[in-house]
């Protein structure tokens, strides 16, 4: 009797040992599916912030050191840095010095490459034009770079005039066709080149019409970016059409990997320096803590001389002026600079 008894007794701790085994595969399932990006910690958070690598009139190494050492005094792991627009894909030697410095100094690299919309727009065959330059891309740095941002907002070039963006009718869909042609071969051709390259595509404001319009139109790619200038600090509560829209839970939905591509008060330090450290202050915690970012980059490390005498005058973390004899040098690092510093120092410890 009492063998039988022990032999039922071990039959039902063998079925429930069964059954806590298949829970935990089932729970495993889940818990691999990455809807929002990694959890955040100093390992996996990407801090980052924009540079244009001549910002003065003078385009010395100089120069360029002067950037890289205050992007690495920030505490940032990566810059976000674009493919200059007047020089031509297979002329490497202008960016290659930029590149290489960079990397020296142990700094990651976001690369933009934007299309020339004239040429979209004349061209015949978007698709090869994409990628073609992809491929190029991808081949020439492939050691070097990991990371690309396929052109910047575009949704600009196929939206409605003064259409919000949110839904898919707010473009004009032979636009966006222009657009996605180019978008798919410049993916196409980075992944020939670099099966490992990751892919952004970036949008702002609200504009995840796009976004649903591209994921439907067979564009490939593995991370949403957003730009944010300054339209309020909480994005689960943008103010839209008298209401709170929650702009984390719309990109949540699309299950990719979500990045924060630039970021800046929307008239930088021509306000005020306090109140571009308060954007900083307020919006980089709220974002971090929503769990759904991966990465945070602050739109621009210094003012630039190209945007003087315009409302963009103060987007940078580090101003410059003109010294005595009228020539342009870096200035002082600005209160934001200081901020998103320390909130670099809090959130990674």
């Amino acid at each position: 009797m009492q063998i039988k008894i022990k032999i039922g007794i071990l039959s039902i701790l063998a079925v429930l040992l069964v059954l806590i085994i298949i829970g935990l595969k089932t729970n495993n399932i889940y818990s691999n599916v990455i809807i929002s990006g990694p959890t955040n910690n100093q390992n996996s958070f990407k801090w980052g912030v924009g540079i244009n690598p001549y910002p003065l009139e003078e385009k010395s190494q100089d120069v360029l050191n002067g950037v890289i050492k205050d992007a690495k005094d920030l505490g940032v792991g990566w810059v976000r840095l674009n493919w200059p627009s007047y020089i031509r894909v297979g002329d490497w030697k202008f960016v290659d010095n930029i590149v290489n410095s960079i990397s020296a100094k142990g700094l990651k690299i976001l690369m933009i490459y934007e299309p020339d919309e004239n040429r979209l727009t004349a061209e015949n065959n978007n698709y090869d034009y994409g990628y073609q330059d992809g491929v190029l891309l991808a081949k020439h740095y492939k050691e070097k770079i990991a990371y690309y941002q396929m052109a910047n907002e575009p949704a600009n070039f196929c939206i409605k005039k003064d259409w919000p963006g949110v839904s898919e009718d707010s473009y004009e869909t032979d636009k966006c066709s222009i657009y996605f042609n180019w978008l798919k071969g410049f993916s196409d051709g980075l992944t020939a080149s670099d099966k490992n390259a990751k892919k952004i595509i970036s949008g702002h404001w609200l504009h995840v019409g796009f976004m649903k319009l591209a994921i439907l139109g067979g564009v490939s790619f593995d991370i949403i970016g957003w730009d944010w200038n300054g339209w309020g600090t909480d994005l689960t509560k943008i103010k839209f059409n008298n209401e709170d829209y929650d702009l984390v839970k719309q990109l949540k939905s699309f299950n990719k990997e979500l990045w924060i591509t630039e970021s800046t008060s929307e008239n930088g330090s021509l306000d005020s320096e306090e109140a571009q450290a308060m954007f900083f202050r307020d919006f980089l915690p709220n974002v971090y803590n929503t769990k759904a970012f991966s990465a945070i980059f602050a739109l621009r490390l210094h003012d630039e001389v190209s945007k003087q005498n315009s409302n963009n005058a103060g987007w940078g973390l580090v101003g410059i002026n003109k010294n005595s004899e009228g020539v342009w040098e870096f200035a002082n690092k600005k209160q934001a600079y200081f901020e998103y510093k320390k909130i670099i120092k809090e959130f990674g410890d």
